[in-house]
């Protein structure tokens, strides 16, 4: 077979999957469509004919979804885009999810409206089916490390981010107090909100689909480090409204949380760039005692100096340093 040839057979076969793909999508439209009124209409029926018709009906849409993946899976996997494996991803998760759901609610009908269990097995067999398209799919984006180079090193570049805008922030409490530390804290929750808005992303890239519990381990990450940080503007905001010649040695004990939670997610995204993207494994790994160090090499940014000052000069030193009443409240 010649090229041209090869070109017509390929283009023959797109033209048969397109019907196939049109087909099951208006089956799956209209059959979807007939099990959502159905359920709507039978809110708290004891009808038992009614019941098994919707798990009849229920059983059509899982069996047209699941042709309707399988085509779409072979199509995006022939296509090679990036963007269009990502929709496919996220729709298939979605799809799996919501057939899991709905294997639970006929479970609950085996041995009573369906009698033989006939029902679910076909439903479970049509979820069988998507399941396999959606580990296809993931197969087909994993390729390299479970988080890419150049993530994990957006992610490090994100993290020293914070923490020398944590340092420059406190360092606001070294001398007397000054409206620009609304920009340094605008600064400063800026970059938190980009490195937790990272480790989400990374959480829900393809290669974490199929891995809920390093998926949950960079989401919780996020998750505290906001709970940690707003706890630290809190006291930011106390010390503004109030400042001591303590406050810049406060501000660098309450940092010092956040700061050890940036150090922790560094060290887990370093040790799971270094995870095969293909492996099943879903185990959170330890980070070595190298990671560790170079997770700490990340977040080593100097703290303010505190320097105590003579008795010879401690009291205009002091008026010099802080914030006295006679200055305007400075708002965040």
């Amino acid at each position: 077979m010649d090229k041209t040839e090869e070109a017509a057979a390929t283009k023959n076969d797109i033209s048969v999957m397109r019907k196939q793909l049109v087909v099951a999508r208006d089956t799956v439209q209209e059959s979807n469509q007939r099990l959502t009124e159905g359920l709507r209409g039978a809110a708290g029926t004891d009808d038992q004919d009614l019941v098994r018709s919707l798990c009849r009906d229920a059983t059509q849409v899982a069996g047209s979804t699941a042709a309707l993946v399988s085509v779409s899976r072979l199509l995006t996997l022939e296509a090679g885009d990036d963007a269009l494996l990502k929709t496919m991803l996220t729709a298939t998760t979605t799809a799996l999810a919501s057939m899991n759901a709905l294997a639970d609610l006929l479970s609950q009908a085996t041995g009573t409206i369906d009698e033989d269990g006939a029902t679910l097995q076909q439903f479970v067999s049509a979820t069988k089916t998507v399941d396999a398209s959606l580990t296809a799919l993931v197969s087909s984006s994993a390729d390299g490390a479970l988080i890419p180079e150049g993530k994990r090193l957006e992610i490090q570049a994100t993290a020293n981010a914070v923490v020398r805008a944590l340092a420059k922030l406190i360092n606001s409490f070294s001398g007397a107090i000054q409206q620009s530390i609304v920009t340094e804290a605008k600064v400063c929750s800026c970059c938190v909100a980009s490195f937790g808005a990272l480790l989400d992303d990374t959480a829900i890239s393809p290669p974490f689909l199929r891995k809920p519990a390093l998926r949950q381990l960079l989401a919780d990450g996020a998750t505290s480090l906001k709970q940690i940080y707003s706890h630290f503007m809190e006291q930011t905001k106390v010390e503004v409204s109030n400042p001591t010649s303590e406050s810049a040695a406060h501000m660098i004990a309450v940092a010092e949380p956040v700061i050890v939670k940036v150090r922790q997610c560094v060290s887990y995204v370093i040790a799971l760039s270094k995870v095969d993207g293909a492996s099943p494994t879903d185990e959170i790994p330890t980070p070595t005692p190298e990671e560790v160090t170079l997770a700490e090499k990340v977040t080593n940014v100097p703290m303010p100096t505190l320097h105590t000052a003579t008795s010879s000069t401690s009291t205009s030193s002091t008026e010099g340093m802080y914030m006295t009443t006679h200055f305007n409240p400075i708002q965040f």
